[in-house]
């Protein structure tokens, strides 16, 4: 009978709940479910529903007990503390987020920031394989970030390393959801593909547009659409290019929703790291898009639960 840790990941409107062997394979279904939690207590006590849920299934199963429980959460995550600092789409500002679980459950918790473990995910299973040093990105309603460093997730002194949707690229420029003006986010995420699409393509009302959608026009020869993409992938690309002189990497991933534009997007961005970044940087880093898809936050704090169990 396999050994399961059980992995969560905590997404602004989503919560996916699935047990994962130490091989970082999913066993059985993934619970995944919406939620529009507004305080700390709700969100509490809906995790704390499903948590149970998923346990009782693995019982009544007859599948061996899950020895920990691993949570990406989206957000600033002091993993050394257990706490979610705090969070731009979730109820939560200095959440103990890992002693409520394991209060209420009585098992080990490994709680990490969900880009953070998302690439750790890409490293043992995915793009960032047989790699020491990767940047991921993820685009989606923000743009998130996380940094493998010598084999080593780097969080920095307080769990805050990796917010590269708020390197500055234009001080007077768009502003973003953080207050500032000027942020990569407010020219990569999902907000500016609907400005850039409204701008460029103009044939919809604000609201209509999606990376999908974009993708297909593009594909099927909108020229429009082909510039807003050109776009994106520009900001994407001045964005990496920062990163790459900073810090070297052997490849950065992309993933999230829009990551789905696959070389659409890519290609535009690789261009300007190939115009713009130092050597010999340039010349080694990578661009690809993530291989796991949405799972990869749930099975990499897992992945990470069964690291701390040893």
């Amino acid at each position: 009978m396999t050994a399961a840790v059980l992995g969560v990941d905590i997404g602004g409107t989503k919560v996916a709940v699935g047990r994962v062997d130490r091989a970082g394979r999913v066993l059985g279904a993934v619970d995944s479910y919406e939620h529009n939690a507004r305080h700390e207590d709700e969100l509490f006590h809906v995790l704390g529903v499903r948590i149970a849920r998923a346990l009782k299934r693995s019982e009544t199963g007859g599948a061996q007990p899950v020895e920990a429980i691993g949570v990406a959460c989206a957000g600033t995550v002091d993993q050394r503390a257990g706490v979610v600092v705090q969070s731009p789409n979730l109820p939560l500002m200095d959440a103990g987020l890992r002693s409520f679980i394991e209060d209420e459950f009585g098992v080990p918790v490994a709680l990490e920031n969900d880009v953070n473990a998302a690439l750790w995910a890409e490293r043992e299973l995915g793009a960032a394989r047989g790699v020491n040093h990767a940047l991921m990105l993820t685009l989606g309603t923000g743009l998130g970030g996380a940094l493998l460093l010598d084999g080593h997730l780097y969080r920095g002194a307080q769990g805050a390393a990796g917010e590269v949707g708020h390197i500055i690229v234009d001080r007077h420029g768009e502003r973003c959801r953080c207050g500032v003006r000027g942020c990569l986010e407010a020219y990569v995420a999902a907000p500016a593909f609907e400005r850039i699409g409204f701008r460029t393509v103009g044939l919809f009302e604000r609201g209509a547009f999606t990376g999908e959608l974009i993708g297909r026009l593009a594909v099927e020869g909108s020229a429009a659409a082909k510039q807003a993409l050109d776009e994106l992938g520009f900001w994407l690309g001045v964005g990496i290019t920062n990163l790459t002189n900073i810090l070297n990497p052997e490849v950065v991933i992309v993933g999230g929703g829009l990551s789905q534009l696959g070389d659409l997007l890519l290609e535009p961005a690789r261009k300007v790291v190939r115009d713009c970044a130092l050597r010999p940087g340039r010349d080694l880093v990578r661009i690809v898009q993530a291989e796991l898809g949405p799972d990869a936050g749930m099975v990499g704090a897992a992945l990470l639960a069964w690291d701390a169990l040893g």
